[in-house]
């Protein structure tokens, strides 16, 4: 094989999850069959629903990320934590101008101004630790990287669902570009009024707990977490081939319905691999 043609991924995973604080303990949450799930009412106003939160305790913001300090960065942190080993051995080997940060989220801090927003109509005052540059959707890269020491392209996508999904495709394209060597890549997301409600509104959220593929199937569970990958040429056991993207545009919530959006971005991606 000619591993200089591939990107492939670290065989370290960060991960933090209602499962569990890493990639073991959600490991052997799916092998037990064990379910992440508590009841949530304070989100949704006059309903109780299952949602999946992160009660792992998670690490304080190093001082040079600091002014970035909010619950979903301290959740990317503590995924970032578990491949840091990985992370300084790509910054020993390329420097750390090389290395890119791509790292995805739709909520960013949204929870941090929704406090400040109920603290305001009942009081009339901002909280006093309130900074608006905290929640600012962007900054999760820039945490990151200044947590990280890294000094090459550091930058956030926001595209909704596909937001972690999409940040292999950016890393991969900049290393391949030449722009990196090495990409540090994952998301974030947080438990938030707005994204509880705005489903609920949608008539999305499962009155239970999820049952996909079920013919009882009435909704989805939302949840919290975190991931981290590390990005290169070097051999690894797992490798991205290909990447397929598309957007039939037919709904603001709903695909088409022959699945026709689905079907070009896998068809994309096998092609891209080379695969049939």
């Amino acid at each position: 094989r000619d591993w200089s043609s591939d990107v492939c991924s670290s065989d370290l995973c960060g991960v933090v999850c209602a499962l569990g604080g890493d990639a073991t303990e959600v490991s052997r949450g799916l092998e037990d069959a064990r379910r992440g799930f508590s009841p949530v009412s304070d989100r949704i106003a006059g309903r109780t629903v299952m949602a999946g939160a992160v009660q792992t305790e998670l690490p304080e913001a190093p001082a040079a990320a600091r002014q970035w300090d909010c619950r979903n960065n301290r959740l990317m942190l503590a995924s970032l934590t578990q491949i840091r080993p990985a992370i300084s051995a790509a910054i020993g080997r390329y420097g750390a101008d090389p290395i890119a940060v791509v790292l995805g989220t739709s909520t960013g801090e949204i929870d941090d101004g929704e406090i400040a927003l109920r603290q305001i109509r009942q009081n009339g005052s901002w909280p006093s630790d309130f900074d608006y540059p905290r929640q600012e959707i962007g900054n999760l890269a820039s945490f990151a990287a200044a947590a990280l020491g890294t000094t090459g392209p550091a930058y956030t996508v926001a595209t909704a669902c596909s937001s972690s999904a999409k940040v292999f495709a950016s890393a991969r394209r900049l290393i391949r570009s030449g722009m990196a060597d090495a990409a540090i890549v994952g998301g974030a997301d947080t438990l938030c009024r707005m994204t509880m409600t705005g489903f609920a509104a949608l008539d999305a959220v499962s009155s239970s707990v999820c049952n996909p593929f079920s013919r009882n199937r009435d909704g989805i569970t939302i949840g919290e977490g975190s991931s981290a990958f590390l990005l290169s040429t070097e051999p690894s056991d797992a490798e991205v081939l290909g990447i397929g993207e598309s957007s039939d545009a037919h709904h603001t919530t709903a695909p088409e319905p022959s699945g026709a959006g689905a079907r070009a971005a896998m068809g994309y991606a096998l092609k891209d691999a080379g695969l049939r």
